[in-house]
């Protein structure tokens, strides 16, 4: 348990960046963006506590079935009032729990000191901002370069592991630049969305229930304690009590248990197989009790195009230089192409995006992490973007940047050396030497 202590700790502070949107000086009483807050204020202020909130719609009434985050709201009401700008202390909360509930998962998942540590680190950066400081991905772009160039220079017949590694460097920083998750609606960052707004809590409270029962069930999984069907069903049922995007946790959940199993363990699946029941339920109480609002919708989706492009910019972050480069080649410009900057920064985002992909194949982990996160995005894929719908999707992708990090690190220790032999205690695909536990 020391282990752990250290690091967590050093996790909690960097999320104390996050805190800045608690003194912003923006006028949340008066501003576009709070319009749900204050609408949410006002109820609040007419009705009190309702218990209608967990039989119907929540007090915005356009169909939505979202009691917890009311409920949280109700909380900051009998605390701060009026005071809407300090609501977003509860938020700041929240995150800080997802960071530590993120750190729980990839353990129960792989049992992996390193790989969860990492992936909270991931998770830190993305949702306080870090992530987003200018020099971040420039600067691991001038990395992935300079490995490029010191692999064609002292590769000692290993090239294709420094270009393998030069690729998933590069494409770790197209994945810390977190476009995905800074498309919005209205321009607003994924770190305000989390910290800064209100109405994210929706978003994140349910990450939080839905990542702690992910985790609980794996527990129950390695451990074959009932005890730990308790918490995993607690937060199956949280996570649909905040945030439509909850209807994936039972599809997480079931690729939870094929994670596990790939790893030698027995899985019972009749307790994913339960949280399909629970989610037929669900629906059935959503189509029957809740009235959808039908302009909402219309005013907020965008069809099954839109979602097959927002899913594909999710799992290939690089498709827009795809799109970019088939600009130039139809463009009828020929030759000159090559001689401007942005043929050559799409072809190179393209070539590190597919890079890093081909050197994380090998290893389980980063599968598990990007598949899961477009599980869990593809829910809000056909709505008009706002980036904290990319929250529940974050905890999973960032599994698969920490699995990426430690392919890189293979990779360059493969390279470096004079053995071909790789270091197995990295890959899932081999024999798979499993770390103590170290709870």
């Amino acid at each position: 348990m020391r282990a752990w202590v250290l690091p967590l700790g050093l996790l909690v502070a960097a999320n104390l960046f996050g805190l800045r949107h608690l003194w912003a000086a923006d006028a949340p009483w008066v501003d576009r963006e709070n319009h749900d807050t204050r609408v949410m204020l006002r109820h609040l202020e007419q009705g009190g506590f309702s218990w209608e909130w967990f039989t119907g719609d929540w007090p915005l009434q356009n169909g939505m079935y979202r009691p917890l985050p009311t409920v949280a709201f109700y909380v900051d009401y009998r605390l701060w009032g009026s005071r809407i700008d300090l609501y977003r202390a509860t938020n700041a909360l929240i995150a800080l729990a997802c960071v530590l509930a993120v750190v729980w998962l990839a353990w129960e998942l792989f049992r992996s000191r390193g790989l969860a540590l990492l992936a909270g680190l991931v998770f830190t950066a993305w949702q306080t901002g870090l992530a987003g400081l200018p020099l971040v991905e420039p600067l691991s772009k001038l990395f992935a370069a300079g490995l490029l160039a010191y692999g064609a220079i002292e590769r000692r017949g290993k090239a294709r592991d420094w270009l393998l590694a030069a690729a998933a460097v590069w494409l770790i920083g197209l994945e810390l630049s977190f476009g995905f998750g800074q498309t919005d609606l209205t321009n607003q960052t994924f770190d305000y969305r989390v910290f800064g707004w209100p109405p994210g809590r929706t978003a994140t409270i349910m990450a939080l229930f839905a990542v702690v029962g992910i985790a609980a069930y794996c527990r129950f999984e390695r451990e074959r304690l009932a005890r730990w069907l308790l918490p995993a069903a607690i937060g199956l049922m949280g996570a649909l009590a905040s945030h439509e995007q909850a209807v994936a946790v039972p599809g997480l959940l079931l690729l939870a248990g094929g994670a596990l199993a790939l790893q030698g363990l027995r899985i019972r699946w009749w307790a994913p197989a339960a949280a399909w029941g629970v989610l037929g339920l669900y629906l059935w109480f959503h189509l029957t009790a809740l009235t959808a609002d039908s302009a909402y919708l219309q005013e907020h989706t965008r069809g099954i195009e839109g979602a097959a492009r927002s899913l594909s910019h999710w799992l290939f972050p690089a498709r827009q230089g795809i799109l970019h480069l088939l600009q130039f080649f139809e463009s009828g410009i020929g030759p000159p192409v090559a001689i401007t900057f942005g043929f050559w920064a799409s072809l190179a985002n393209v070539a590190g995006n597919a890079g890093g992909l081909l050197a994380a194949a090998p290893y389980r982990r980063s599968a598990i992490g990007l598949i899961g996160s477009a599980w869990a995005y593809a829910p809000t894929s056909g709505l008009l973007p706002l980036s904290h719908y990319a929250y529940l999707p974050a905890a999973f992708r960032c599994l698969f940047v920490a699995a990426l990090a430690l392919s890189a690190w293979e990779l360059l220790s493969r390279a470096r050396s004079t053995e071909l032999a790789p270091d197995q205690g990295l890959i899932d695909g081999g024999r798979q030497q499993h770390e103590p536990n170290q709870e």
